[in-house]
């Protein structure tokens, strides 16, 4: 095992301990467990499908209480229908699912960071293993969703931007990214800080085009569902920072020292203030950043007044965590999108922990790859053994975790270049 590898060894660990204990939980209850629910089987593809055959009437999509998202995927899969059925588009959405997700992990393992050969070999194949024991990916090709698109377009977003030449092109998959779930919007923000105007020129042009194509049904789409879609809120499968600050309502519980429904209030207003304020700091400091730092431990550029590509991909690859993060109602599924985070936190690790700092860098990403560990927990399984749902407030725990690690990783990042 190369040693830069140790974040996503470590990440396994933590995988297959809560995987290992839940099979111990399984004997002693005598639980009949499942991954995730048993009747859901391409529940949301099925949805998808049928806002397509709506569209192909001329109709509108968000007639059905079930399509949250922006037109775009009914609008693909209203041209899909014309050709396929709705019982093949049901048992394809499972290998498609899982196929976008693996097609995802290993272009990061090969294209995107700064590794060797053997690195990139390495983590693709402990990747591909560890991602076939991903809960969120369980659930995701159960669902039938398309977070699983949505995190390959943006790869190969961040593939073709950080690649000279391929900036515009890069921006606009990242378009076509927003167009199908909204929340990698965020990438903005690092492009921005990273002065890559190609790249958000590239974007803006192709999601203005997009939008225009069927402005009426964005405009449902604001008034109808993302309103509402940032107030909803249940804790079985949410992954939001919102569930994370439920764990201290489910103490409070316990103790009883605030009254329930004004503490729970308080708690969506706290959740989104740390939403605001790990942003604002991630993006002081990346701004704050000179453009000799070197974010990861790659080799010194033979052109010290500029970052190399693969430090700007990993600098934009932690603000994945925020992504997923609000609103308030994030499916567990919706944590695939963590998964670049596997490749990202080897390239951070130093191969020489001599100094001070080498030695905080290295706890810092253990915190993260503990925290995207985390993310990968069996929440509906030890739910279903245990018979308590606090354990679907888990995944969010270590979501909070990431993100605390990946805001200390760009302030330690910023004072301290390490290779």
């Amino acid at each position: 095992m190369p040693p830069r590898l140790f974040p996503a060894l470590l990440v396994g660990m933590v995988m297959l301990a809560s995987i290992g204990l839940l099979r111990v939980a399984q004997v002693y209850t005598r639980a009949d467990l499942f991954p995730v629910s048993k009747y859901y089987l391409s529940l949301d593809h099925g949805a998808f499908y049928f806002c397509g055959t709506l569209v192909a009437q001329g109709k509108s999509p968000y007639t059905d209480p079930r399509y949250v998202t922006p037109p775009l995927p009914a609008r693909l899969f209203s041209l899909w229908s014309r050709f396929v059925g709705p019982d093949t588009t049901l048992k394809t959405s499972f290998f498609a699912c899982l196929f976008a997700v693996l097609a995802a992990h290993l272009l990061v393992a090969w294209r995107l960071f700064d590794l060797t050969t053997r690195e990139r070999a390495v983590l693709a194949l402990l990747g591909s293993l560890l991602i076939l024991h991903s809960y969120p990916l369980h659930m995701l090709i159960d669902r039938g969703n398309i977070d699983g698109y949505v995190l390959l377009a943006t790869v190969l977003g961040l593939a073709c931007v950080h690649r000279q030449g391929w900036e515009v092109a890069g921006g606009a998959l990242f378009a076509l990214a927003i167009a199908l779930k909204v929340y990698p919007v965020l990438i903005i923000a690092p492009l921005f800080l990273q002065r890559r105007w190609r790249a958000l020129a590239g974007l803006g042009v192709a999601l203005a085009l997009l939008i225009l194509i069927e402005p009426g049904l964005y405009l449902e789409w604001v008034q109808l569902r993302l309103r509402s879609r940032s107030t909803n809120f249940v804790i079985p499968f949410n992954g939001s920072l919102t569930n994370f600050f439920q764990l201290f309502a489910w103490l409070n519980s316990f103790v009883r020292v605030f009254k329930p429904v004004e503490f729970d209030l308080v708690l969506g207003w706290i959740a989104g203030g740390t939403f605001v304020g790990a942003m604002g700091m991630m993006a002081w400091l990346d701004w704050r950043r000179p453009a000799s730092a070197s974010l990861p431990t790659s080799p010194p550029s033979p052109r010290p007044s500029t970052r190399s590509m693969s430090d700007d991909a990993v600098a934009a690859a932690l603000y994945l965590p925020l992504m997923v993060s609000v609103p308030r109602m994030v499916f567990h599924y919706s944590f695939v999108m963590l998964l670049p985070l596997l490749a990202a936190l080897c390239v951070l690790w130093p191969q020489a922990a001599t100094t001070k700092e080498a030695r905080a860098r290295r706890g810092l990403v253990v915190l993260a790859a503990v925290g995207l560990g985390v993310t990968q927990f069996p929440a509906y399984e030890w739910a279903t053994a245990t018979g308590l749902p606090v354990f679907h407030l888990i995944p969010a725990t270590g979501l909070a975790a990431l993100i605390a690690a990946c805001v200390a990783i760009k302030w330690h990042t910023r004072r301290h270049s390490i290779s």
